[in-house]
């Protein structure tokens, strides 16, 4: 996989104003990954009045348009079973679907889950799961997203290492795994989301 973080999906999609943010919009993900390399990803966001507003009159009501627009940022891979739920009291909501080929083995042997950055903020949670934070800024506004990886039980050794640009990647052994599994690379941090806001704004003057 060439990136595994997708992150801050959807951000973009609400208008942003620097005057209005006084603590960073926080993004959680999760991706729960699977003994073939799949994922099943989750991504929740609770937002302020305003910015529900936006986000329900650009994208949050036409369900359609958001997984058009995560399939469009996220071309050259598989994603399905979209669910999206929402607590309109709370200004909340939860997009999750599966992701085919998080990881992918390599000619070393063990499974690679690429970062796409070099020096990311990395914590380690227990013996298979991490929580990765990054601060980005978007429509004058900072966010901060929360992503979650859980490896499956099969994966042993997980380790921290670097891919020949000197980006990060997770590495680790996976039992009872096809080698012949497919990997889905997700695109970096600042791509989607690049992508995701132009999507949008071309929505919203079409």
């Amino acid at each position: 996989m060439k990136k595994i973080l997708i992150i801050t999906f959807l951000v973009s999609s609400i208008s942003l104003k620097a005057q209005e943010i006084i603590k960073p919009l926080k993004v959680n993900i999760e991706f729960l990954v699977d003994k073939y390399g799949n994922a099943k990803t989750t991504y929740a966001m609770k937002m302020t009045a305003s910015q529900w507003d936006n986000f329900k009159r650009s994208m949050g009501n036409n369900q359609s348009l958001l997984k058009r627009t995560m399939e469009r940022a996220m071309p050259a891979y598989f994603l399905s079973d979209f669910e999206y739920k929402e607590v309109a009291m709370d200004r909340s909501y939860q997009l999750s679907f599966n992701a085919y080929g998080v990881c992918k083995p390599g000619a070393d042997g063990r499974w690679h889950a690429e970062l796409g950055e070099k020096n990311p903020d990395i914590t380690k949670l227990s013996d298979n799961s991490y929580m990765i934070i990054s601060e980005m800024s978007s429509g004058g506004g900072l966010i901060q997203a929360n992503q979650k990886v859980i490896f499956p039980d099969e994966a042993s050794d997980i380790k921290m290492d670097k891919d020949a640009f000197g980006k990060a990647l997770f590495s680790f052994n996976m039992s009872g795994a096809s080698g012949s599994g497919k990997m889905m690379m997700y695109g970096g941090i600042g791509l989607i989301v690049l992508g995701l806001f132009f999507g949008w704004k071309n929505s919203r003057s079409a």
